[in-house]
């Protein structure tokens, strides 16, 4: 992993989220970008979500597993949020799936965005 490029912390809240949990962090996973910290929140499941999250965790060293009692996506959001070391935050329900280029994707045009502000601001400087 480049350390020069931008580390990009998704974060996933889920609570009770086995049928799609695998399928959602696969996604996430098989990103082309890969400077990715996965933070992944439990918040309080009665299902199988902690052996899904247990079991990624052990499978890929850019994934986090975190556990709270049941408080809702808001929580368990900011849990993930409080740890993430990333320059940017990609947020993503356990139910949802993100296209393999979604990250790199976005990340190019968040990088386009800064660089034109910072132009900007140089600019505005000599003017």
């Amino acid at each position: 992993m480049d350390k020069l490029l931008p580390l990009v912390s998704v974060i996933v809240p889920v609570y009770n989220g086995e049928i799609f949990l695998e399928k959602c962090l696969q996604s996430v996973i098989c990103q082309s970008y890969t400077n990715i910290e996965i933070i992944v929140v439990n918040d309080g499941s009665i299902d199988n979500t902690s052996l899904i999250i247990d079991r990624y965790v052990k499978l890929d060293k850019r994934i986090i597993g975190l556990e709270q009692k049941n408080g809702g996506p808001a929580l368990a959001r900011n849990k993930g949020l409080k740890i993430a070391k990333g320059k940017y935050v990609q947020y993503l329900d356990s139910d949802d799936c993100l296209h393999e280029k979604a990250i790199e994707y976005l990340l190019d045009k968040a990088e386009v965005r800064q660089t034109l502000r910072n132009l900007e601001k140089h600019l505005s400087l000599w003017i």
